[in-house]
């Protein structure tokens, strides 16, 4: 199973995402072309505590499971960024 660890340290903001299971994946979704799903969480490092401050379920038309570290990775900033490729200030933990 697939995830990620990405860390902003400007904002002090990670992104967490795994390979979703299947569970979420609906007749509705295959139909539309989706092969699979990630899940992913943003949180903000508040003191001792972790704050989500955003979420959502990324749907995929390919499976994760075949994607590249890369491809995985821009799927994920692609869900927040317009241009994933931009994005420079992070680190993959």
């Amino acid at each position: 199973m697939k995830s990620v660890k990405i860390y902003f340290p400007e904002t002090e903001e990670f992104i967490l995402a795994t390979e979703g299971t299947g569970d979420n994946l609906l007749p509705e979704d295959e139909a539309q072309g989706y092969k699979d799903y990630i899940m992913a969480t943003i949180y903000r490092a508040e003191g001792s505590e972790f704050v989500e401050l955003d979420g959502g379920q990324i749907m995929c038309d390919t499976l994760v499971e075949d994607m590249t570290s890369r491809e995985f990775i821009d799927k994920v900033l692609g869900f927040w960024y317009d241009d994933p490729k931009s994005v420079s200030d992070y680190e993959v933990l």
